[in-house]
């Protein structure tokens, strides 16, 4: 009876765990609601350039445009910190992911 090498059922153990959240991933990017918001977004785009496009129209902005982004608020801040706290963890997680890979 062959005994089986422990360093191949880890290695076979690292990827199908990546694989796995590789997957899981990709389903918690897909929308699978039945109310889902493209088309929406799409037919007010094409209303949009039918406007803008028609010669003669009198195109009133709905919002108006920042040229300078937001101004620092404490709003702002929370959020460029989250933003830093997320990048950080996502860098964290393939490096770890890296160095399983690199031990084998």
């Amino acid at each position: 009876m062959s005994k089986k090498s422990p360093k191949l059922e880890s290695k076979i153990f690292k990827i199908l765990l990546i694989a796995l959240l590789f997957f899981a991933g990709l389903l918690i990017g897909e929308n699978f609601s039945a109310d889902n918001k493209d088309h929406l977004l799409d037919e007010e785009r094409r209303r949009f350039e039918e406007e803008i496009t028609t010669p003669g129209n009198d195109y009133k902005k709905k919002y108006p445009s920042i040229s300078e982004g937001p101004e620092p608020n404490v709003t702002t801040n929370v959020a460029q910190a989250i933003d830093r706290v997320i990048v950080s963890v996502v860098d964290k997680i393939f490096s770890s992911i890296v160095g399983l890979l690199d031990n084998d």
